[in-house]
């Protein structure tokens, strides 16, 4: 019987130093049945040059052009352009275990769900380490999906899962260039019509963490698009949830998923070179917004009590008392600031 077509797609910007190791992780992969489908959103650098030659000899790899749309679209366009029965996304930074496919095909043929979620080591300045790491193998499905996905980053990212391809037969363009926050927002889509996710202990991915990246001077006019596109995502998880249940149960967890990831965000510019002033109006942008109204109606002092339990979230929350010093006048933070404190003390 012969293997069905597995579909690897790697969206490209800008990585002439990485595509090469990781496209040469996919060619030479044991499973032998598969497409490479490369979107170059627009590089300037030499990484479309590099694609053009492995075309040449490889003629598995299909390269797509178009102008520079982001991350969510380019991987729009290289699933819209796939033809396997299961498809893969793989960054142009990072690469694959050389038998990655043939484990996952191997592993979804026999459990016969629609999702595999496995492990990544993370890579950061040549040294490995594991990290995002789901110890055993575990088979979940409907409620306990949803529940996986919005309270805890097991599921963000679409890199880390082998899916069914018909899972993405009906996906949508987006009208914004999505900068972060968009594997999430894909997934919340897909997730909603998956049946059975299964949790494979097995580290086949590579994922490359530049930490200079996070400490460099940004623009500020760029944190403020950053934040414009984290508040757009925000706000799209609701109309999700509403898909899955009507009932306020997913949309508290919803809330608290904004929440975690806006503790994150905020944390992160702690690293960035921006003024005091600055950083209360970047703070402001979030806390004001519309998408926020829903977290505080949805979100109780109660529910906070039993949701800051999970490790994860107790992690970030520790930063978030060098945020409340910063923005002490929100009464919405200063209830949660004295939470915090009782909990974290």
């Amino acid at each position: 019987m012969k293997n069905d077509l597995v579909s690897v797609v790697v969206p490209l910007y800008n990585k002439e130093e990485y595509i090469l190791e990781c496209a040469n992780s996919i060619i030479n992969q044991t499973y032998k049945n598969i497409e490479i489908i490369i979107v170059n959103d627009g590089s300037s650098d030499n990484s479309k040059k590099i694609c053009e030659q492995l075309a040449k000899k490889d003629k598995r790899i299909n390269l797509i052009n178009q102008k520079n749309l982001g991350t969510y679209m380019a991987r729009y366009n290289g699933i819209k352009n796939s033809h396997g029965k299961y498809i893969m996304f793989i960054d142009a930074d990072d690469y694959i275990r050389v038998d990655a496919i043939e484990i996952l095909y191997n592993t979804i043929s026999k459990e016969k769900c629609d999702v595999i979620r496995f492990n990544p080591e993370i890579i950061s300045n040549n040294n490995t380490k594991n990290n995002y790491i789901y110890k055993g193998k575990e088979l979940i499905e409907k409620d306990d999906i949803f529940n996986c996905l919005l309270t805890s980053n097991y599921l963000n990212s679409l890199c880390l899962c082998f899916y069914e391809r018909k899972l993405f037969n009906n996906i949508k363009p987006i009208e914004k260039n999505i900068i972060n926050g968009e594997d999430f927002l894909l997934n919340l889509d897909v997730f909603s019509k998956v049946d059975k996710v299964l949790f494979l202990n097995d580290y086949l991915y590579y994922y490359r963490y530049n930490i200079n990246s996070t400490t460099k001077k940004i623009d500020y006019k760029q944190i403020l698009n950053n934040i414009n596109n984290f508040i757009y995502c925000f706000d799209k998880y609701y109309i999700y949830v509403n898909k899955w249940d009507k009932s306020d149960k997913y949309k508290m967890l919803a809330s608290y998923k904004i929440l975690e990831q806006t503790l994150s965000i905020l944390f992160n510019f702690f690293n960035v070179n921006i003024s005091k002033k600055k950083f209360i109006n970047i703070c402001k942008q979030i806390m004001e917004s519309n998408v926020y109204k829903n977290v505080y109606k949805y979100m109780s002092y109660k529910d906070m009590k039993k949701i800051i339990k999970n490790k994860s979230f107790k992690y970030i929350i520790k930063h978030y008392i060098n945020l409340c010093n910063f923005y002490k006048k929100n009464y919405s933070l200063l209830w949660y600031n004295k939470l915090v404190f009782k909990i974290i003390k």
